[in-house]
């Protein structure tokens, strides 16, 4: 079962909104101006995330660019309650990511209790003379509304409302006798779903997703990001009138696109039944969006990774399974990669996610799948978007790769 949501639900307590930052324990009120030094002097904006919530994430990039563009007008804070060494590790398990060059706080206890909330993104305004101006969902923080504020004009955003939770929009009486039913409902930012845990029945659950979000993980099967379908040049559209089936950049018509494009769907099946509740989620979906879906083979434009020769070929000498990589000692721009007896499907998986990203075309495998190799290499942490330069790195190994056309499996959405 998958949660994709917009948010991610926290625990804390009872939401109280609060209109300004008046202190009567004065050590608090030191505290928080440690942490916020700017405080009084300019527009300060509380991100408050986590690295469980993929939209805060998303955001990164944006929330960087609002901080340039406004420069010593502004500053956005990010605000986590995890610690920085939990905050490094994830990152070094997710290298595509990176941390927007904005002053966080880490550890924290105390702002989350002056400022409680029940999900991520949570967004709060504080303006020059200290008042609260605005408690908001992240996706309200964008150039125009920023420009306004500084200009002194007065805006009206959606206010932060505290998230109510229900097990399901089918009604509670009826959950358990239900051997097969499904809804589709728009996204309710105000809500948050929590299926019960059952053993008895199947569950497919998706929250707050795009329409193409679903179809992925109805053929997927799986809720793994790295799935088949949710990579580079896996789904192909036939016609017009898709543009908004992709989750947008978030900025200032995200809020819009959230109402109008993103849905809830919730599948229960009775397992007795023996039947895939994914074959039902894709009838579910063609018959709702009018859609007519099927994966095909079909030859496409992709980097393929073949061997460079045939006594260049990295066997493994078996042992222990292995695969790590770490900052490189001599120069902290590179990752050492050591692989042990790994098979091609799994390294090509890892590296070929990140060059897709880079390329723009899908990365596969022309070698035996299952053939287990033993590697040792030194590699960019930044893929290079260089094709001839990547290629050479490849060759250090043994393989090389080939931009050419080949057959894989697509997802084809048409109407």
């Amino acid at each position: 079962m998958l949660l994709l949501c917009i948010g991610l639900v926290t625990h804390a307590q009872k939401f109280k909104p609060v209109t300004s930052l008046s202190f009567s324990d004065p050590v608090v009120k030191a505290k928080v101006k440690s942490l916020l030094p700017s405080l009084g002097n300019k527009l300060i904006i509380l991100d408050f995330w986590s690295t469980g919530c993929y939209s805060c994430m998303q955001a990164f990039s944006r929330l960087d660019s609002l901080q340039q563009r406004f420069g010593d007008s502004i500053e956005i804070v990010l605000v986590s309650r995890e610690s920085t060494d939990s905050i490094n590790r994830f990152l070094v398990k997710h290298r595509k990511l990176v941390l927007p060059k904005l002053r966080m706080v880490t550890s924290d206890t105390l702002l989350r209790r002056v400022f409680p909330f029940d999900a991520v993104p949570f967004h709060v305004w504080i303006g020059r003379d200290t008042t609260i101006l605005h408690q908001t969902s992240g996706i309200n923080t964008n150039e125009e509304h920023i420009s306004q504020t500084l200009k002194g004009n007065s805006l009206s955003l959606e206010k932060y409302n505290q998230i109510s939770k229900v097990s399901s929009f089918f009604r509670d009486d009826e959950l358990p006798l239900i051997t097969y039913g499904s809804y589709l409902a728009h996204c309710q930012q105000a809500v948050r779903i929590v299926p019960p845990q059952d053993s008895i029945n199947v569950d497919i659950f998706l929250e707050c997703a795009s329409i193409e979000q679903l179809y992925q993980y109805a053929y997927n099967e799986s809720h793994f990001w790295g799935a088949w379908y949710n990579r580079v040049g896996r789904v192909i559209y036939e016609g017009r009138g898709f543009e908004n089936f992709k989750r947008p950049a978030e900025g200032e018509h995200f809020a819009k696109w959230i109402s109008e494009w993103s849905f809830t769907y919730h599948l229960r099946l009775a397992s007795n039944k023996g039947l895939s509740g994914f074959a039902f989620m894709r009838n579910d979906l063609d018959r709702y969006f009018g859609l007519r879906s099927r994966v095909e083979k079909r030859e496409t434009s992709c980097l393929v990774l073949v061997q460079k020769n045939e006594k260049s070929f990295p066997q493994s000498r078996g042992g222990a399974d292995k695969f790590r990589y770490v900052e490189s000692e001599l120069d902290s721009s590179k990752n050492r990669y050591e692989v042990k007896n790994q098979s091609i499907r799994r390294f090509s998986q890892v590296l070929g996610q990140q060059i897709e990203d880079v390329y723009g075309l899908p990365f596969v495998s022309a070698i035996d799948s299952e053939a287990r190799i033993d590697v040792s290499m030194v590699f960019p942490k930044e893929i290079p978007n260089d094709l001839e330069l990547l290629r050479k790195l490849f060759w250090e190994i043994g393989f090389d790769i080939i931009k050419t056309s080949w057959p894989i499996n697509v997802l084809v959405i048409g109407r």
